[in-house]
């Protein structure tokens, strides 16, 4: 099984923490879908 890894620019920290729990949670969920898709959305 592939090691997930998920890095943040440090700038990240500059953003209110309703950006930053929204980019966090986006990345979380390419760790089970790695793509944009329609299930990825879902």
């Amino acid at each position: 099984m592939k090691e997930n890894k998920i890095e943040f620019h440090p700038r990240c920290m500059e953003f209110s923490p309703a950006v930053a729990d929204y980019i966090i949670v986006h990345e979380l969920c390419h760790t089970v879908h790695k793509d944009h898709s329609k299930a990825f959305w879902s």
